[in-house]
């Protein structure tokens, strides 16, 4: 295994049973957003959490796929909650510009945070706006 990004520190993924219900950092944010086009046949779910390890590092863990399959996960490990805030907002935007890729947009499903946690630095204005 070898780092294909900054920022990527193990290729382990900080969950017990590789799902997001049961990460081993506390959860302060998490958004989800699904694509669906029955006459395309596409159905993709995409999903953040992010939060603090026990190290005070930020966490952002990444889980998208087809809906109804394990999918593909992804975590990354940021020393600065500005790295990490940076990221988020760049893979929520790629999310925004899915239908001149696949032809139909993500629309958000879940947005969660934790008490006092300001989602409005995370989240991108064109996912506010949707």
């Amino acid at each position: 295994w070898r780092a294909s990004r900054p920022g990527i520190v193990s290729p382990f993924p900080l969950c017990s049973r590789g799902d997001l219900s049961e990460p081993l950092y506390m959860t302060v944010f998490r958004i989800s957003a699904e694509a669906h086009d029955d006459d395309r046949n596409v159905h993709r779910v995409y999903t953040i959490a992010v939060g603090q390890d026990l190290f005070d590092d930020w966490v952002v863990e990444i889980r998208f796929g087809r809906k109804g399959t394990r999918g593909r996960d992804q975590v990354r490990r940021f020393a600065s909650m500005e790295n990490a805030q940076s990221e988020v907002r760049r893979r929520l935007r790629r999310r925004v510009s899915a239908p001149k890729r696949i032809g139909v947009s993500y629309q958000v499903t879940q947005l969660s945070a934790a008490p006092g946690f300001a989602t409005s630095h995370w989240i991108p204005r064109e996912i506010i706006a949707a």
